[in-house]
C-alpha cells in the first residue's frame, strides 16, 4: 500500500511540472518510462494487494467460520451450562429444603436432648433425695455412689451412659431392698455416744431395729451422717418386747413405723403427765391444790348425801299408819330408827309439835328444814368457788406464759422457735389444767346440788303431808 501511495505521489509530482515539459523530450520520455514503470509497479502492487486482500479475506472468512463454529459451540455449551445450572438450582433448592428440614429436626432433637437432660437431672435430684432419706444408705458401699448421684444432680453437663447406669443400678437396688426384711452388720451410735457394730434388722425402708446391750429397740436414721443411732429415750416396753420376739425368730409380726421415724420421734419425745405439769410453771401447783381439795369435798359430800338418803315413801307410810292409830311414841321411834337423816329428823320435829296449831306446826317444820339445809349444803359453795377459781388460775398461767414468750421475742427475736416454746407450753398447760379441773368440779357441784335440792324437796313435801294428816285427824 505504501508503494501505491508513492506512485501516486510521483504521478502528482509529474503532473505538477508541466512548465518543465518544453525542456526536453528525453526527460519526457524518461518520465513516461518512469511513469510506465510506476504504473506497472502500481499494477503489480495492486495485484499483490488484491491477492493479499483475497488471502486476508479468505483468512477472515475462515476465521469467521471458525468463530461461528466457536460461537455455536459456546452457545451449545452455554445452553448445556444453563441446563446444568437450572438442574443445580433445583438440586440446591431441594438441598435447602432438606437443610431446613434437618435444621428443624436438629432443633427438635436439641430440645428433646435438653428436655431429656433436664429430666435426668431432675431424676438424679429425686434419686439423691430418696437415697439420702433411705436407711439402706447406711451401708458403707453406697456412699461413693451417692456422691456420684449428687454430682450428677448439680452439674449442668449432659450425663453419660455410665452415670445413667449407676442411677439405674442404685434405683433397682433401692427397690429390691425396700421390699426385703434383712440383716446387716452396721455401726450404730448408742445413747452413751459410742459407736458399736451390731446386726441391724431392716423392715423395708420403714423401720430398723437392733439389739444393743441386751435391749432391742428401734433405731433412728440420720440423713446428714448416714448412720443409725439409738433414740434418746427407750420406746414403750410393749413395742420393745415385740421387736425382741421378732428379731429372735419367735414372733411372726412386728411393729413398723410407716412415717420413717417421725412417729417414733414423736412417741419418744412425748411428755408424760408429770413432765407436762412441770412445764406449766408455778401456777400448776395452786391448780393441783384446788383439784385435790375439790376431790376431797366431792368425796365427802357424796358419801354424806348417799348416807343420809332414806326410803321416804316407806317411812312416810309407816308414820301415817301409826299416827292414824294414835301411836305417837312409835311414830317418833320409827323416825329416830332411821338415824341422823334429814327427812326423819324433820318428821320427828313435826310429831313433837302435833299439839300446836297448824300454822305453828308449819313454822316448826320450816325451822327444822332450815336446820337441815346447812348440813346438806356444807362445802358446796366452796366447791362452786373452786370450780370458778380453777380456770381463772389457768388464764393467769396463760398470761404469765405469754409474757415470758414476749420477753424472749424481745431479746432473742423469732428466729428460734424453741426459745419461745417454754412460755407457750406454760400458757397452754395451765389453761388445759385449769379447764380440766374446773369442768369435772363444776359437774360434781351441779350433781351434788341437785341431790341436796331433791332431799330438800322431800323434806318440804313430807312435812306438808304430815301437817295435813295431823290437821285432818284433829278436825275429825
Amino acid at each position: 500500500m505504501r508503494q501505491i501511495f508513492a506512485v501516486m505521489a510521483l504521478a502528482v509530482f509529474a503532473l505538477a511540472l508541466p512548465c518543465f515539459a518544453q525542456d526536453a523530450r528525453l526527460e519526457r520520455q524518461e518520465a513516461l518510462k518512469i511513469e510506465q514503470q510506476l504504473v506497472e509497479a502500481a499494477k503489480r502492487e495492486k495485484q499483490q494487494a488484491i491477492e493479499e486482500a483475497r488471502r486476508i479475506e479468505s483468512q477472515i472468512l475462515e476465521d469467521k467460520t471458525r468463530l461461528k463454529e466457536a460461537i455455536n459451540n459456546l452457545e451449545k455449551e452455554n445452553a448445556r451450562l444453563d441446563g446444568s445450572l437450572n438442574a443445580l438450582g433445583q438440586q440446591a433448592r431441594v438441598l435447602e429444603e432438606k437443610i431446613d428440614g434437618l435444621t428443624g429436626e436438629a432443633r427438635m432433637m436439641e430440645a428433646e436432648i435438653r428436655e431429656l437432660a433436664g429430666f435426668v437431672k431432675l431424676s438424679a435430684k429425686e434419686l439423691d433425695t430418696l437415697l439420702h432419706q433411705s436407711p439402706q444408705s447406711a451401708s458403707p458401699g453406697r456412699r461413693a455412689a451417692l456422691a456420684q448421684v449428687g454430682r450428677l444432680a448439680e452439674e449442668a453437663s449432659f450425663p453419660s451412659m455410665e452415670d445413667l447406669a449407676v442411677m439405674q443400678k442404685l434405683l433397682e437396688e433401692e427397690i429390691a431392698k425396700s421390699g426385703q426384711v434383712r440383716k446387716e452388720n452396721l455401726p450404730v451410735v448408742t445413747r452413751q455416744g459410742n459407736e458399736e457394730a451390731v446386726p441391724v434388722m431392716f423392715v423395708g425402708n420403714f423401720s430398723a431395729f437392733a439389739k444393743i446391750g441386751g435391749q432391742t429397740d428401734f433405731l433412728l436414721y440420720s440423713e446428714q451422717t448416714g448412720r443409725f443411732f439409738e433414740p434418746s429415750r427407750p420406746s414403750p416396753k410393749k413395742l420393745r418386747k415385740n421387736l425382741a420376739s421378732y428379731i429372735e425368730g419367735q414372733g411372726i409380726s412386728v411393729a413398723v413405723d410407716l412415717s420413717r421415724g417421725a412417729a417414733l420421734r414423736q412417741m419418744i419425745h412425748r411428755m408424760n403427765w408429770s413432765e407436762q405439769l412441770k412445764s406449766g410453771g408455778p401456777i400448776v401447783y395452786p391448780i393441783l391444790a384446788i383439784a385435790i381439795l375439790a376431790l376431797v369435798i366431792v368425796v365427802e359430800r357424796l358419801v354424806f348425801l348417799l348416807r343420809v338418803r332414806t326410803n321416804v315413801e316407806g317411812l312416810m307410810g309407816e308414820v301415817i299408819h301409826l299416827a292414824q292409830k294414835g301411836k305417837w311414841d312409835e311414830c317418833v321411834a320409827a323416825c329416830k330408827s332411821r338415824g341422823d337423816r334429814p327427812v326423819p329428823r324433820v318428821l320427828a320435829a313435826g310429831l313433837g309439835a302435833r299439839s300446836l296449831s297448824r300454822q305453828d306446826m308449819e313454822n316448826v317444820l320450816a325451822e327444822a328444814i332450815l336446820r337441815e339445809i346447812p348440813r346438806l349444803e356444807r362445802f358446796l359453795p366452796t366447791l362452786g368457788m373452786l370450780a370458778a377459781i380453777a380456770p381463772l388460775l389457768g388464764l393467769l398461767g396463760t398470761v404469765t406464759g405469754m409474757i415470758n414468750t414476749f420477753e424472749v421475742i424481745t431479746f432473742a427475736g423469732t428466729g428460734d422457735p424453741r426459745l419461745m416454746s417454754g412460755g407457750i407450753s406454760e400458757a397452754l398447760v395451765t389453761t388445759m389444767l385449769g379447764l380440766s379441773v374446773a369442768i369435772p368440779v363444776t359437774v360434781a357441784h351441779v350433781l351434788l346440788s341437785r341431790m341436796v335440792e331433791r332431799i330438800a324437796i322431800q323434806m318440804e313435801e313430807k312435812s306438808m303431808a304430815l301437817v295435813n294428816e295431823l290437821a285432818g285427824q284433829r278436825e275429825a
